[in-house]
């Protein structure tokens, strides 16, 4: 039970952080990508919130300001910037910052996250309700063909500034894009067992799933040994769950 109540909030924290950068978004009419690193940078991520993959924000895009988006974007340096998956939509979604901006993190900028059912579900979850919610399982941007995770996502709404935002119909209208947090599972959970319960770690084995039941398909981590041993007797097994976000 602890090491479940210790989990649920060092997601819950992710979701505090993603709370200042929308408060980020919201002080400013236009934030730029040099404003966007230097605040993440200054969260120290890699200290405080070990596990995160990084903290990025998503812009909502009309049709008809695609072209002049994408050639703003390419003029900041990445030339080979697109909104994706290709396709004409009414309106874009585009992940068009994230940090820390490495190799990994660089795969998921320009990705439409309203192209994903999984994605969008939270998403929009989070514009309606105006808090944070988190995705079930999915697999993120990030990811290659090796050391493939289960990771899930967490969306924070961004709203204009100066719109009425005391309704769900109202908040459709203001949204601006949202901030978001993608998460490895087993990066952070590791580390989390790590820092926490060092000596236990090793003592225990975990599943872990993102629904609110033992669900083959909503696996997203498991630490049990392929062959049940005394230590690790499938039969004896303890399912705690909770709703995060």
């Amino acid at each position: 039970s602890e090491v479940s109540a210790g989990l649920e909030h060092r997601l819950l924290s992710n979701a505090e952080i993603l709370h200042g950068v929308a408060g980020l978004f919201t002080s400013s009419v236009y934030v730029t990508r040099d404003e966007f690193q230097r605040y993440i940078k200054q969260l120290d991520l890699h200290s405080y919130n070990p596990g995160i993959q990084g903290v990025g924000y998503i812009q909502i895009i009309p049709a008809t300001q695609k072209e002049q988006h994408v050639a703003t974007v390419r003029a900041e340096g990445f030339p080979d910037y697109t909104i994706r998956p290709p396709g004409k939509r009414d309106i874009y979604s585009s992940i068009i910052f994230i940090e820390p901006l490495n190799w990994r993190n660089k795969r998921a900028l320009g990705y439409d996250v309203q192209t994903d059912p999984v994605r969008m579900q939270a998403a929009s979850r989070a514009r309606d309700e105006g808090e944070a919610a988190m995705t079930g399982k999915i697999i993120l941007q990030q990811e290659t063909d090796k050391d493939v995770q289960a990771g899930v996502i967490i969306f924070s709404p961004i709203y204009q500034i100066g719109m009425a935002t005391s309704t769900v119909e109202q908040r459709k209208k203001a949204l601006r894009g949202w901030a978001y947090a993608p998460i490895r599972i087993k990066d952070m959970l590791e580390n989390y067992l790590q820092l926490e319960y060092k000596d236990f770690s090793q003592k225990i084995a975990i599943r872990l799933y993102s629904g609110d039941t033992a669900n083959g398909s909503d696996l997203i981590y498991d630490s049990y040994p392929t062959t049940p041993t005394n230590a690790f007797d499938n039969n004896d097994e303890t399912i705690i769950s909770f709703r995060l976000l």
